[in-house]
């Protein structure tokens, strides 16, 4: 879609895959009640970690919460 074309051009993304649920169902499914939101799966496929709202993962914190969720 051109919107997501757009979007990762703007931001630089080059590897990660395009995927769209038109109808919700993942969303529904999850219980996700408003947009933005981030969720963070482990390897188990187990939610480990919820964010409503707007995040900047680029930054610091966010990165760290990031590392100690993924760390073995």
């Amino acid at each position: 879609p051109p919107a997501i074309d757009k979007f990762f051009a703007e931001i630089g993304v080059e590897t990660l895959p395009k995927l769209r649920d038109e109808r919700m169902a993942l969303a529904r499914a999850m219980g996700v009640m408003g947009l933005p939101v981030t969720v963070l799966i482990d390897r188990e496929g187990n939610e480990v970690a919820r964010l409503i709202g707007d995040a900047d993962w680029a930054s610091e914190p966010a990165k760290a919460v990031v590392r100690q969720l993924t760390a073995p």
